[in-house]
Parts: structure tokens; C-alpha cells; sequence
């Protein structure tokens, strides 16, 4: 009758975990300036400014290390007001570089010779001017290089 026990109450103990850490959100940050996860979100916000696209996507750095570029966008920055989710957009913008297939942490990236940051699961990078085009130099920790040049739509 003990392990009955103890097997129910780890099954309830597993069970609400799973429920709170899959449906439901995390706590919402205040006063804390955030990104959008992706174009769809930032648009949804009314934070989207413009959209950059690459002139290659996807390359390959050398076997099995492999980079694609999802998307690429500038929006203004913002944050939580409340725990309501209202947010306060600030007069300042940044731009995202959305990868797939790429550990951050192996890859060093400058946009306009400027260095990018990590923002959860993205790059991001902060210019004076968002010109039309734009340089982004991947470079690997064995000093392995790629440039992609981006156009504004």
C-alpha cells in the first residue's frame, strides 16, 4: 500500500508540473525592454518598423556545420507596463536575426562591423542607420568566415 502511495503521489507531483510548465506562460517581465520572438509577433505588437532579407539563407560552414537564416527585422523597442501584457513602445529600435540549426554560442557575427548580441533565441544588433543594405560576417571559432548581404523590402 506504500508504494501505491508513493507511486500516485509522484504521478500527481509529474502530472502538475507538466500541465504549468507546458500550458502555461511564464511571468511577464515590467519594466523590462524585451523583443518579439519573431516578425508575426513583432507586427502583432505594432513594433515592426521594416524586414531585411538575405541574399542566401542557408550555407554551410564546413561539413555537419550548417546555418539558416529565418528571418531578419527591425522593430521598436518595448516593454511590459503591467502583468495585463500592455506594453510601452520606447523610441528606440533594434534589429533580430531569427537562425535555425546553429548553436549562438559558436558563432561570433558583426552587422556593419558592429558586434551582435544574443537575445534569447536570437541575434540582435543595434545601428545608427539601418541602410538599405547591410553586411553580416558569420564567423566560426575556427575563424571560418561567411558575408550575407541584406536588403531592405
Amino acid at each position: 500500500m506504500k508504494k501505491t502511495t508513493k507511486t500516485s503521489t509522484l504521478f500527481i507531483i509529474i502530472t502538475v508540473f507538466t500541465i504549468s510548465f507546458f500550458c502555461c506562460k511564464g511571468p511577464v517581465k515590467t519594466n523590462v525592454i524585451t523583443s518579439s520572438f519573431n516578425i508575426k509577433e513583432s507586427k502583432d505588437k505594432n513594433v515592426f518598423i521594416f524586414q531585411y532579407l538575405p541574399n542566401q539563407t542557408g550555407f554551410q560552414f564546413k561539413e555537419g556545420d550548417s546555418l539558416i537564416i529565418e528571418e531578419i527585422w527591425v522593430e521598436k523597442n518595448w516593454k511590459y507596463k503591467d502583468l495585463n501584457e500592455n506594453i510601452e513602445i520606447l523610441n528606440s529600435k533594434q534589429g533580430f536575426i531569427k537562425l535555425n540549426n546553429v548553436n549562438l554560442f559558436d558563432l561570433e557575427v558583426t552587422c556593419n562591423n558592429v558586434k551582435t548580441g544574443i537575445s534569447g533565441n536570437k541575434l540582435s544588433f543595434k545601428l545608427d542607420n539601418y541602410s538599405d543594405h547591410l553586411s553580416l560576417v558569420f564567423t566560426l571559432k575556427d575563424n571560418i568566415k561567411k558575408e550575407i548581404i541584406l536588403s531592405k523590402l
